[in-house]
């Protein structure tokens, strides 16, 4: 019953919306990963990213920033280039993994 509904048509409205959904959240927690990043950075524990510990050794939590919002804006215009089923599941699967990833900071802080 579930697995035929995930998979029946929807409405081209309700894809968006649930397009726009996930693009927000995916969004959300990319800002929660700079920031958690930033305030462990702050308390001494190291990026496992070399990309992003270069970036925060060179200009700091703008570097971090800066990077992000770049790189979420590519990944938000390839998500809305994408027909909108595929794009939903994308955005909705980057959203988990940041939040995964938001998750593990608040580990190391805790």
């Amino acid at each position: 019953m579930v697995r035929s509904r995930l998979l029946s048509p929807v409405d081209s409205r309700d894809r968006d919306a649930a397009l726009y959904f996930a693009i927000l959240t995916y969004a959300l927690f990319s800002a929660l990963d700079v920031m958690t990043t930033v305030s462990a950075l702050g308390d001494g524990l190291r990026e496992r990213n070399p990309f992003g510990a270069s970036l925060y050794y060179a200009y700091g939590a703008a570097g971090l920033w800066a990077a992000k919002g770049i790189v979420v804006s590519l990944i938000v215009a390839v998500l809305m280039a994408m027909p909108r089923r595929v794009a939903v599941w994308v955005g909705t699967g980057l959203a988990a993994w940041t939040a995964i990833v938001v998750i593990g900071n608040l580990h190391a802080l805790g």
